[in-house]
């Protein structure tokens, strides 16, 4: 059995020589009371805790709570980081998949139109046609006059397609223009224009139809003069901007309102996504048909029903 021995300075007991030689070299009480600094010095980045040796440095980070604290911090930050470069790079997967289709749309819109507009001609050529045969009837200016007194008495005389400002259709569309007018496109845009725009606070017009096959309006000026407005294109390009404006604003939250619900879904509500999917097309597509309905060429839908409710 080997001899214990013990320490002349701090008078602790040790096992044998080799234990003392540790003892002397690296325990931090005998080094202090022997004045000697510390050669070797294992500090924890955790707690700042000195260590003479690295083995104890190496138990002690095992459970230094403060090390466990910074670590799931620094786990967090990163699980934070790689989840939002994968939102970023959804967003842009999502961004050029609705740029393809909106593209897609907007060609098979205009080969559509382009299609219309083709045989909306074949049949004002038609119309022209019987027109010229007609059994022609005598106009005296007694007539066109009573006819003419009888088109003024629709029409109000407090307010004026002339003097229609954009901060009033504003407020129209703020008040007025709702989803369910949206998705009706141009037709929804027409009876906007309508019942809180053509149809005045007096219960008069500012516009009167007076042939709808031929899109023809008439209204009076601010000197009370009766004008044509061939297709409402005066009329039309009054509220075109402000019109427009709101419609994209709304279109926007519309699309804003799909991606947040989208986002929120549960990967087993197939049906719900098929549902915000085919809203979000028929979003797009509204958005497009209505943009064009200050555009002579791509505008039918909108003046068709202008003239049909304002005749």
């Amino acid at each position: 059995m080997t001899d214990s021995i013990t320490c002349e300075y701090c008078n602790i007991i040790l096992k044998n020589k080799y234990n003392l030689k540790a003892h002397l070299s690296n325990n931090k009480t005998c080094l202090n009371i022997r004045k000697i600094p510390l050669d070797n010095k294992f500090i924890c980045n955790g707690c700042e805790s000195i260590f003479t040796l690295k083995a104890n440095l190496t138990k002690h980070l095992k459970t230094c709570k403060k090390i466990k604290v910074d670590v799931d911090k620094q786990t967090n930050e990163t699980i934070i980081k790689e989840l939002h470069i994968q939102t970023e790079k959804s967003n842009n997967e999502l961004k050029q998949y609705y740029e393809k289709i909106i593209f897609e749309l907007k060609q098979n819109h205009e080969k559509t139109i382009k299609e219309l507009q083709l045989q909306n001609e074949k049949l004002l050529n038609a119309f022209e046609k019987l027109a010229t045969h007609a059994v022609d009837r005598p106009t005296t200016s007694t007539n066109t006059n009573t006819v003419n007194n009888h088109i003024r008495n629709n029409f109000s005389d407090k307010y004026f397609v002339d003097t229609i400002k954009p901060e009033d259709i504003k407020k129209v569309c703020i008040n007025y223009l709702t989803e369910q007018v949206f998705f009706e496109g141009q037709k929804g845009i027409a009876q906007l224009c309508t019942d809180h725009i053509i149809k005045t606070k007096d219960k008069k017009a500012l516009l009167v139809c007076t042939d709808t096959s031929r899109k023809k309006f008439k209204y009076l000026d601010e000197h009370r003069n009766l004008n044509e407005d061939h297709e409402a294109r005066i009329f039309t390009e009054k509220v075109s901007k402000p019109i427009k404006d709101a419609s994209k604003a709304l279109y926007e939250n519309i699309l804003s309102d799909v991606n947040y619900e989208r986002e929120n879904l549960d990967k087993d509500e197939v049906g719900k996504k098929e549902q915000l999917h085919h809203k979000t097309m028929k979003a797009i597509d509204c958005m497009m048909n209505i943009t064009n309905f200050d555009d002579p060429k791509y505008n039918n839908e909108f003046k068709n029903e202008l003239a049909i409710l304002n005749k």
